[in-house]
């Protein structure tokens, strides 16, 4: 006779093991996911920490860009210059590089310790130009201008001084310094010095002070 009773408890025990396995195999699967998401929380509030510091890092150097660039400072030493012809003796050559390197003494040592910019004597025209690039954009706030000390100082009346295209003055008479300053809203990259009557340019130093750089979305 088939012990039908003993089969009966026998499936119903392999039924309940394989069950309690599945039940321990899900709760397994729950702590799993419960650590996993508990892990992407702890992350996402690093990342969102780490979103607020870089913010307020980038507002920090955002208040310093502008501090920087209301600054009025001296924005034209050792800048890229250029003028039509440079003269030279044979011996010293005076190039415009000379009205920026920041050397400008009340001495006649000019073509040692304190050199001057000269345009060629032998190619004298009207219209002869001196020009500063000031690398970007600035505000331009006034430009100073030492003349020679030693002689020729009438060759510089007559000059006119452009930011740009913008007309910002003009030397009308015999000084040793010029201190030009330009009206509120004058930007320009390139300042420019131009000669309009047939005379040679030959100056000392050229200080443009100003502010920025500015951009045209500022």
């Amino acid at each position: 006779m088939l012990n039908l009773r003993g089969e009966i408890q026998d499936v119903l025990r392999g039924s309940q093991s394989s069950l309690s396995s599945q039940i321990s195999d899900l709760v397994r699967e729950v702590r799993l996911y419960k650590d996993h998401v508990t892990h992407q929380d702890h992350v996402m509030e690093q990342l969102k920490s780490d979103v607020t510091s870089a913010l307020t890092e980038a507002s920090k150097v955002s208040r310093i860009v502008e501090a920087a660039q209301s600054e009025v400072r001296l924005i034209s030493q050792h800048k890229i210059t250029w003028q039509n012809h440079t003269y030279s003796n044979g011996s010293v050559t005076y190039p415009a590089d000379f009205l920026v390197d920041g050397v400008y003494r009340l001495s006649c040592n000019e073509g040692k310790l304190n050199p001057i910019q000269h345009t060629d004597d032998h190619k004298t025209g009207s219209n002869m130009m001196v020009s500063i690039d000031l690398g970007a954009r600035f505000k331009i706030h006034s430009v100073k201008i030492w003349n020679r000390i030693c002689c020729c100082q009438d060759r510089a009346v007559g000059i006119l001084v452009y930011a740009d295209d913008d007309l910002i003055g003009a030397i009308t008479d015999e000084q040793h310094l010029y201190n030009i300053l330009a009206s509120e809203d004058v930007y320009g990259r390139t300042i420019v010095l131009k000669q309009p009557r047939v005379a040679i340019i030959n100056l000392l130093e050229v200080q443009v002070f100003g502010s920025g750089p500015h951009y045209e979305e500022d």
